[in-house]
């Protein structure tokens, strides 16, 4: 069981909790959140979102990224836990500041 703040990810049964509240996720939205649950507070670079959800060697479209974690982010509600690091990743913690 990884835990940021109020969200659960819950590995064993690929099951994730907001407040209490079962969130649906499909098989790349669950992997993205578990990367970035295993590293929370941490940023993580595309190059390894890319690696984890998609596989090495493989490229995805253009801005399947993005919509991914723009799906990710509209799943997890508010307040806020998916941050993007400008020029740098995404970082999944409690903070909103840009620059940790």
């Amino acid at each position: 069981m990884l835990r940021v703040s109020d969200l659960e990810v819950d590995l064993g049964r690929r099951e994730v909790r907001r407040g209490g509240i079962a969130l649906p996720l499909r098989p790349k939205e669950f992997a993205l959140l578990q990367l970035l649950a295993e590293r929370a507070g941490q940023v993580v670079a595309r190059g390894d979102i890319i690696a984890s959800c998609w596989g090495e060697g493989q490229e995805p479209a253009s801005n399947a990224e993005e919509v991914l974690i723009a799906a990710l982010r509209r799943k997890l509600g508010a307040p806020p836990l998916l941050h993007t690091v400008r020029g740098a990743g995404y970082r999944l913690d409690e903070r909103d500041d840009a620059t940790a």
